[in-house]
């Protein structure tokens, strides 16, 4: 337990090493799947913590699952690292409605085009995301 003094903010800390793993969703439209986050209510990739028994792409579909409803059935297209994890990239997928699995963490999710992403208030690896696209228009 905890002493009383320790700062509340530290009580859900996660330490960097802790790797998160993700999906990057790319409907047909090129629309990006995004959730938000109850906590700090940014907009990120629906991606968590792996459990001891997955391996990395289980992970990343199953809390794509967990976070918006939406599974896959295919092999991913392609698997990027950026700040803060590992993601597994779909493309050319139905924009299924998110149907949000689990409203302890997640309070929306939506599939979003590109420019409106960048006036959204994001996670550092959607901003990372987002730098490297305007980098390459």
């Amino acid at each position: 337990m905890l002493p009383s003094s320790f700062p509340s903010a530290f009580k859900h800390y996660k330490p960097r090493s802790q790797r998160i793993y993700g999906v990057i969703a790319v409907s047909k439209d090129n629309k990006i799947l995004l959730v938000k986050g109850r906590e700090r209510n940014k907009w990120s990739f629906p991606k968590g913590h792996i459990k001891p028994y997955e391996n990395t792409r289980d992970c990343a579909l199953r809390e794509c699952f967990e976070e918006t409803g939406i599974s896959f059935n295919k092999n991913y297209d392609d698997h990027r690292k950026l700040s803060s994890g590992s993601y597994y990239i779909y493309r050319n997928l139905d924009e299924e409605e998110p149907i949000i699995q689990d409203y302890n963490e997640i309070c929306d999710a939506s599939w979003f085009s590109i420019p409106s992403m960048m006036n959204l208030y994001t996670n550092v690896d959607v901003s990372k995301f987002l730098q490297h696209y305007k980098n390459i228009l």
